[in-house]
């Protein structure tokens, strides 16, 4: 037995198809791309539990490559920072210091730097060229990384300066 069953098509597609429907069988191709949709939902429902486990199991292995990049980063802020100017490096601390003192704000967060003109200046491209070279590249940890460099730095010398 078959089941009937209404398409809405937008006006533009109707025209079109009223042009050519004659050259093949409507019904057969929708039911082609139904029969392929329909298979895909079963499956991604049947597979649903185990979607759960492989997520969880993929962010387990994120989580290593962001951490790899937020060693990377935390070396080269620490190294950038002794090459900062005293105005990039204060600049930097009210930031971090701001976003501290504000509850709803991460002192931590890539976005204190992204909102700086020393990204756009300084560390944008290179950020850019690290994507580019690795697809796992975390351009978030590698910059809260590169924060906690800087920081450290600056705590080393601030009461020496």
């Amino acid at each position: 037995m078959t089941q009937r069953i209404s398409v809405t098509l937008p006006d533009g597609l109707s025209a079109r198809l009223d042009a050519v429907k004659g050259a093949f069988n409507v019904s057969g191709v929708c039911q082609e791309a139904l029969e392929r949709e329909v298979s895909r939902q079963e499956l991604m429902a049947q597979e649903g539990g185990e979607l759960a486990v492989t997520i969880k199991r993929l962010r387990a292995e994120k989580r290593k490559y962001d951490e790899c990049y937020e060693d990377v980063g935390y070396q080269e802020g620490y190294r950038d920072a002794q090459r900062l100017s005293y105005d990039e490096l204060v600049e930097l601390v009210d930031a971090h210091t701001v976003a501290k003192s504000e509850p709803s704000l991460d002192p931590w967060s890539p976005d204190i730097v992204y909102n700086l003109n020393l990204w756009a200046e300084r560390l944008e491209q290179n950020v850019k060229d690290q994507e580019r070279e690795d697809p796992r590249f975390s351009r978030d940890a590698f910059v809260y990384g590169w924060l906690q460099g800087v920081m450290a730095l600056w705590d080393e010398v601030k009461d020496k300066i």
